[in-house]
């Protein structure tokens, strides 16, 4: 129990310390900012939307 918890701690103690340690580096949060802001667009066509719409309703 006791070596349980002392890996816990350790654990616990590292997470922080890199949470701190990214918090603090501007280098990181500019590279992570522009590798992952990037705009999403969800294009489908028509088609398959009525498809499923009806399906849906015929579910129902």
């Amino acid at each position: 129990m006791k070596k349980i918890i002392q890996t816990m701690l350790v654990i616990l103690i590292v997470t922080v310390a890199f949470g701190v340690s990214c918090n603090q580096d501007d280098m990181f949060l500019k590279t992570f900012t522009n590798e992952f802001d990037t705009t999403i667009n969800i294009i489908s066509s028509p088609a398959p939307t009525q498809n499923n719409r009806t399906k849906r309703q015929e579910l129902a």
